[in-house]
């Protein structure tokens, strides 16, 4: 009986880790332009695994299914990352040859705003890889793309009655067959976006909503807050107000925030009141994991939100 009660509060993430390189400066280089920046960090990247490091932080055990490159000093040091965090990798697999997702982070200190250069994995996820040949036994998968392997990944839990959350920020892969096999969703605004055939947030999430069968869904707009959807209710809740330094990995702590809400089975305001609170506090810090708030600091926020 405990070892089924230790899965089912396990969560499970599969997507691609990124090494981001974050400098903050005055203002965005022009061409030929050299500027200082006035803060630098080194940290780890990328939706599904940073959920898992903020659901970590909030005392939730978790692992983390992908691949990464050979390219030792970065790839040594995600996997170094992920166990700082406690994560568990034993099937976290290095692509021979393979080079490892890297992301150049300027982030303008006046607005916490961001720009990106990455260069890409040199591999793909493949719905026949080994990774999955053993049972994925947890409560919770999190995925950040619809892969192939993503795509199988939720397939086979859902058989087993195991929930799936899909956090995405960019339409990519077969989007059709994954809101089939998920539960619930977090979104952003560069989703719609990247999707032609969705044009504008409030019109089109019930649309989005209609794709599949959802306990609810939540588009992330930034400053603007949120706006959420569900069978019973569609509403929108407000950023809460902080004093931004960075605003990378922001709705990835959101995210580990509704996964840890969804799994102690609060009300969906309550949901998702928690989720922005995880996102604020992750705004007061450069970088998209460091920041990452334990439950004691979320609570307390809220609390003094409250007062």
């Amino acid at each position: 009986m405990k070892n089924k009660e230790r899965r089912a509060g396990r969560v499970i993430g599969i997507g691609a880790c990124t090494f981001d390189i974050l400098f903050r400066t005055e203002e965005m280089p022009r061409s030929s332009e050299t500027i200082l920046a006035d803060a630098f960090s080194m940290q780890l990247g990328g939706p599904a695994v940073v959920t898992l490091c903020g659901l970590s932080k909030l005392g939730i055990e978790t692992e983390f299914l992908g691949k990464i490159g050979d390219d030792h000093f970065v790839s040594d040091q995600l996997v170094a990352w992920m166990k700082e965090n406690r994560i568990e990798t034993d099937r976290l697999r290095r692509h021979t040859n393979g080079l490892s997702r890297v992301v150049l982070v300027l982030v303008d200190r006046r607005s916490g705003s961001r720009s990106f250069v990455f260069r890409p994995d040199s591999f793909e996820l493949t719905a026949d890889d080994p990774i999955l040949e053993f049972p994925l036994e947890c409560g919770l998968l999190v995925i950040d793309e619809a892969n192939p392997l993503a795509l199988r990944a939720a397939q086979n839990v859902k058989e087993s009655g195991v929930e799936v959350f899909y956090c995405g920020g960019w339409y990519r892969g077969d989007m059709e067959c994954l809101f089939q096999n998920i539960d619930f969703f977090v979104v952003s605004t560069e989703f719609f976006a990247s999707w032609d055939r969705l044009d504008d947030t409030t019109h089109d999430l019930p649309m989005l909503f209609s794709k599949g069968s959802f306990a609810f869904g939540i588009i992330t707009m930034g400053e603007d807050g949120c706006i959420v959807i569900s069978n019973d209710s569609t509403f929108h809740f407000p950023a809460f107000e902080v004093e931004v330094v960075d605003t990378t990995g922001a709705g990835d702590a959101f995210c580990a925030g509704v996964a840890f809400a969804y799994m102690h089975r609060w009300p969906l305001l309550d949901l998702v009141r928690f989720a922005s609170a995880c996102a604020a506090l992750n705004c007061m810090s450069l970088g998209g994991s460091a920041g990452l708030p334990t439950l004691d600091e979320v609570e307390e926020f809220l609390e003094k939100s409250s007062a």
